[in-house]
């Protein structure tokens, strides 16, 4: 994907979105002199802001509807200090402007209540595709506020705690939110998304996902890394390499999750 960059203009204010780091609204200049409307996290950790682009990245790879990523410089003249941060002179994350409700009104209370409601939504194959998205970079923060939905369209957002803490060796799905909440609206459900995250496994070829990755995405990512001034290189390998631990391992994980017969979700004898 094209790796969009700009410039921070003057005028930049704190958004209502709720966010451990803050998220702002601000305009952003691009090298062919278009202005954007962008929302940005210009106090969110080099690190963690690197794994935000990681995941919009790899999102438009397996075809994952994320608002576009923007690598937004701020001028050193700006002054800006966030907490006890200055963050101007830097380079921050941001991405588009999606004005979509998040999922907070739905999951609260009207989803598993309005059977029609979530029985549409779950049939949904985009749904299981964010669960494999969200296994695949071992995500456990997705939560009703950053799967945005206007009732056709659904946008991922927040993934700064992606490739985090220990991947180890749970069963598909162990802490993933999407089989959750199949799980919670009914068993029919559940096995509805699950048979149908089981087809995309099969069709989809995630074992070539790592090989896929490095010729697709590194080039752009290492720039992004540079740029945030993520000091250790050993962090983004360390990144990289968890990525590929778990892209690899997903069919694996299908086979060692079986059923009260001994059949892995595949259909094949443990």
């Amino acid at each position: 994907m094209t790796l969009n960059e700009g410039v921070l203009l003057a005028g930049m204010e704190l958004s209502k979105l709720p966010s451990t780091w803050g998220i702002y609204k601000g305009d952003v200049e691009k090298s062919n002199g278009e202005i954007v409307s962008v929302y940005l996290k210009p106090a969110l950790p080099p690190r963690l802001a690197f794994r935000e682009f990681f995941a919009a990245f790899f999102a438009k790879l397996i075809d994952i509807s994320t608002p576009d990523p923007y690598l937004v410089f701020i001028p050193e003249d700006y002054g800006l200090v966030i907490g006890k941060r200055n963050v101007s002179g830097s380079y921050c994350f941001a991405m588009e402007i999606k004005q979509y409700p998040d999922m907070s009104r739905n999951f609260s209370g009207e989803f598993f209540n309005n059977r029609a409601f979530s029985e549409s939504f779950l049939r949904r194959g985009d749904v299981a595709l964010m669960g494999i998205f969200d296994e695949i970079l071992y995500n456990q923060d997705r939560h009703h506020e950053n799967v945005l939905f206007d009732g056709e369209n659904i946008f991922l957002i927040d993934h700064e705690y992606i490739l985090d803490g220990d991947c180890g060796n749970s069963e598909l799905g162990a802490k993933n939110w999407m089989w959750s909440i199949a799980k919670n609206a009914s068993e029919l459900s559940f096995k509805r998304v699950e048979k149908k995250v089981f087809e995309l496994l099969r069709i989809k070829g995630y074992e070539k996902m790592p090989n896929v990755a490095y010729h697709n995405l590194w080039k752009q990512l290492l720039e992004v890394h540079n740029k945030l001034g993520v000091n250790k290189r050993n962090a983004l390998k360390l990144d990289a390499l968890i990525y590929c631990r778990r892209s690899r391992n997903v069919l694996s994980l299908t086979r060692r999750t079986h059923d009260s017969h001994k059949l892995n979700q595949l259909g094949f004898p443990v």
